[in-house]
């Protein structure tokens, strides 16, 4: 009864935590401190230029979400496998076409109303090099991000959001855990498909493409 009651957002909401539960471990007995979704925020509000500056000589990749500076968190070994065998997907499917494949050192620019934000996604295709900067992408027709223990709940409500904001074609989340990939489209007004299991395809009808789940996961898993 009362999922009834919900709205159909936070029923898809429910659905998306629900689907990325499966796999965790139970609760710990006791109280613990939480996880941080980031590495810590910097101190004081920072312009844009201040944090372009700043990161042209940083160590560390930092986003950056309206004057606050956050810290990236180095990837996993799996993480790291299924981002290369994603992204050499892509690329030989559109070799010979003007969309072009983006990792994970390259930012990603929205300007959302009022809000600056810049993010480091796992990959990224844009087809319109006219909006490509030095060192960021405007308005990239697809954004995919592989989930990791300390930001995945990051990926699935914020940047979710942000990406729904900015009408980007397609967002999609991959698994670490297992071989499951969520497609959020925006012509499908961000309804959720969730493709899983080693024969499933996912389908990128942006670009008009599809890869096959073991091309995207391989031996990341074994």
């Amino acid at each position: 009864h009362g999922i009834g009651l919900l709205s159909r957002e936070q029923r898809e909401n429910l659905l998306e935590w629900l689907s990325g539960s499966i796999d965790l471990p139970p609760p710990p007995v006791g109280v613990a401190e939480a996880h941080p979704t980031y590495g810590q925020p910097s101190e004081h509000l920072l312009s844009v230029e201040e944090y372009l500056e700043l990161e042209e000589k940083a160590a560390l990749r930092h986003e950056y979400i309206n004057g606050v500076r956050y810290a990236m968190l180095g990837a996993s070994l799996v993480h790291n496998r299924i981002t290369f065998q994603l992204a050499t997907a892509l690329s030989t499917r559109l070799e010979k076409g003007p969309c072009k494949v983006f990792l994970t050192d390259l930012r990603l620019q929205l300007e959302l109303g009022s809000d600056r934000i810049f993010y480091y996604p796992d990959a990224m295709v844009a087809c319109r090099p006219e909006e490509w900067g030095k060192d960021f992408i405007r308005n990239p027709k697809l954004v995919v991000e592989v989930l990791s223990p300390s930001t995945q709940h990051i990926d699935r409500r914020e940047k979710a959001l942000n990406y729904h904001r900015a009408a980007i074609d397609e967002y999609v989340v991959i698994s670490q855990t297992q071989r499951q990939a969520i497609v959020h489209r925006y012509a499908d007004r961000w309804d959720m498909q969730i493709v899983s299991g080693s024969d499933a395809v996912v389908e990128l009808r942006s670009l008009g493409i599809s890869i096959p789940m073991e091309e995207i996961y391989g031996d990341a898993l074994a």
